[in-house]
């Protein structure tokens, strides 16, 4: 039941229940990386859909249990990084060398896998057929949130708040303008950076706020993003105060186009 060896790392059962705890409603491709795919029933595509909460995308058309997920990918190594730290505030030297490993492999795959050197963004990728999907979507800023972006190791990352943003991302903050709309920040791009052919809910022209809130935490860490970031955040809250104008209350989703 615990193939990684991370049960006896289980200190903290106060605050998650143990680490362990955090992947094992989760299966890994032969990768290592994570799709969204329940343990208890893998390749239900049903159950992966539910699990990612992305219920309506053009990111599932292939299945999202056969996805190596970015988000999945990026939440896991924030979460290595939380572990790691909080080993080395305890002083448990073991577990902080586990942690630090375990994001260094992850690092490694998420680069080696998801990420597309000539559109200079990270992708979903179907593990099954070897083929990145070609959806552009704001989930990919979960990744530099990890620190997966940076070739700079994990303690000079943790340790140097003037840490410069990385040349990866960089690149991909040059593609937000893709997805920046009227009113706010799409989604996803579409398949193909084309409008989809029918309405989906977590996609072009729709507005996630929590989509958002990724590149507003990088602003915050790279203040070189403020400009980009408050233009976005301008015509997001031009379309929450409309709407709660005429609805008396906020939408968890926006359409960017027309408010």
């Amino acid at each position: 039941d615990d193939p990684e060896g991370e049960g006896k790392y289980n200190t903290y059962t106060g605050y998650t229940g143990g680490h362990s705890d955090i992947w094992r409603n989760q299966t890994r491709s032969k990768t290592g990386l994570p799709s969204y795919a329940g343990a208890d029933i893998p390749g239900d595509n049903y159950a992966a859909v539910c699990a990612s909460g992305v219920d309506d995308s053009p990111r599932s058309r292939e299945g999202f249990a056969n996805l190596l997920a970015i988000d999945a990918a990026g939440f896991m190594g924030i979460a290595q990084r939380l572990f790691y730290t909080e080993a080395k505030r305890k002083g448990n030297t073991e577990e902080a060398k586990n942690w630090k490993e375990q994001w260094e492999k992850t690092r490694t795959l998420v680069n080696q896998e998801l990420w597309n050197e000539e559109k200079g963004f990270y992708f979903d990728k179907n593990f099954v057929t070897n083929r990145q999907i070609n959806v552009m979507d704001l989930a990919a800023f979960i990744i530099p949130l990890a620190g997966f972006d940076s070739d700079k190791d994990l303690d000079a990352q943790l340790n140097d708040p003037s840490l410069e943003p990385s040349d990866k991302l960089r690149t991909m903050m040059g593609n937000v303008h893709k997805f920046i709309l009227p009113y706010g920040v799409a989604v996803t791009t579409g398949e193909e950076g084309k409008i989809p052919e029918k309405p989906e809910q977590w996609a072009y022209p729709n507005d996630w706020s929590s989509r958002t809130g990724f590149l507003i935490k990088l602003a915050m860490m790279y203040p070189e993003f403020y400009p980009v970031v408050k233009e976005i955040l301008t015509r997001q809250l031009i379309a929450d105060s409309e709407y709660y104008d005429d609805a008396k209350t906020f939408a968890e989703a926006i359409n960017g186009e027309t408010g």
